[in-house]
């Protein structure tokens, strides 16, 4: 860091450990959830932070993703041209830099399995790479805990996993479902900024919670249309 970590970090040290900083975080996803989630990983302090997502910035992107108007192409509109906004992972890349003092590691493909890494933190547009991720995880030592973040409109559910214990195995397979079988929600209501948000900072939470060796639930729901939230500590 340019900056002095002691300083910088001053106000948080009982909470996070900033000699932790170097442990190895993998994003799967640079969305609604994912852009915050490392923003919020970064502002911790965490520096080894790899982000997989093969998407590029679109108009559609800013109100709930961590973009700004320069990540979009100048002409947005939707014509079939075929121009296409900045690559995602590395408009981050460029947007944290300049909140913090982390540079990501932005990887602009799919996910492979060789990017394994202590914490897996998965936040796609679909269930099918959630699931690949989970069972490349499975067996794998190094993966302490897979948090799977998922949003829908005004409501999310995260799920924070050991993928090599057998009832959180089978409680994350007994609650994932197909794309198919998934809710419909209507493209004018699939995901707002303050819902995003605070999806994330939950997931952020729960990597400083892994890192630090402290106690984990297995499920989060919250709800900010009804404000209500459930969580779960057991996986039964």
């Amino acid at each position: 860091m340019k900056e002095d970590a002691g300083v910088m970090y001053l106000r948080q040290q009982d909470i996070f450990d900033i000699k932790k900083k170097d442990t190895p975080i993998t994003v799967v996803g640079a969305g609604s959830l994912g852009s915050w989630t490392v923003l919020g990983l970064a502002k911790l302090g965490l520096e080894n932070i790899s982000v997989y997502d093969n998407d590029e910035v679109a108009l559609h992107n800013i109100p709930s993703q961590f973009f700004s108007m320069q990540d979009v192409p100048e002409d947005k509109s939707d014509d079939g041209d075929g121009e296409t906004g900045t690559l995602k992972v590395l408009a981050l890349q460029r947007n944290v830099r300049a909140f913090t003092d982390v540079s990501i590691n932005p990887t602009g493909r799919k996910f492979i399995a060789q990017a394994l890494s202590e914490v897996m933190v998965v936040t796609p547009d679909n269930m099918v790479t959630r699931k690949q991720v989970f069972l490349r995880c499975q067996g794998n030592t190094i993966v302490k805990r897979l948090i799977d973040g998922r949003m829908g409109g005004q409501n999310y559910r995260i799920y924070c996993v050991d993928p090599n214990n057998p009832e959180h195995v089978a409680y994350y397979l007994k609650n994932w479902y197909s794309d198919e079988q998934g809710s419909e929600v209507p493209c004018t209501a699939k995901g707002v900024g303050y819902n995003a948000t605070m999806c994330a900072m939950e997931i952020v939470n729960l990597v400083k919670r892994t890192v630090m060796g402290q106690e984990l639930p297995v499920e989060i729901v919250f709800d900010a249309g009804g404000l209500w939230r459930t969580v779960e500590w057991e996986a039964k």
